[in-house]
């Protein structure tokens, strides 16, 4: 255990790097900042957390936090719950269940809407390099 360290001395195999790819780079960069903090004694030290926090911030994830105010800066309680809104984990995209798989069967058969006998299918896409997120769809024409 190496106590009282400064953030920018931590031994060369502790490599902490956030970059805001997506909100689960930010659950994993929290946890290895908790883990961190245990192991150097800095569980309670807020000062010595965001310092070295502060030293891990790259690329988009830097400019996000150089934005922040002073206040969520300098109180790890804030900047992880900011970090977590800013970084959501996004929830995986499920394709819709056919109408005839969730109704029980009917005795006799009821008319459906337009839509139903066409559905359109979304497919949500994202990727690494960006926090937006696209759709490929099928048009009523099944397009």
């Amino acid at each position: 255990i190496h106590l009282n360290m400064d953030p920018e001395n931590l031994p060369e195999d502790i490599e902490l790097v956030f970059q805001g790819i997506d909100g689960a780079e930010a659950e994993s960069f929290i946890s290895s900042v908790l883990r961190t903090a245990r192991t150097e004694g800095k569980t309670r030290d807020n000062d010595w957390i965001v310092d070295l926090v502060s030293t891990c911030m790259r690329g988009e994830a830097l400019r996000w936090y150089i934005e922040l105010d002073e206040g969520t800066q300098n109180d790890w309680k804030l900047l992880r719950k900011a970090i977590l809104r800013q970084y959501p984990l996004h929830a995986q995209p499920t394709l819709p269940t056919p109408p005839a798989a969730v109704r029980p069967p009917s005795p006799a058969p009821t008319p459906q809407p337009a839509q139903a006998l066409n559905p359109t299918y979304r497919i949500r896409v994202y990727f690494d390099n960006t926090k937006s997120s696209f759709f490929l769809s099928t048009d009523d024409k099944g397009y």
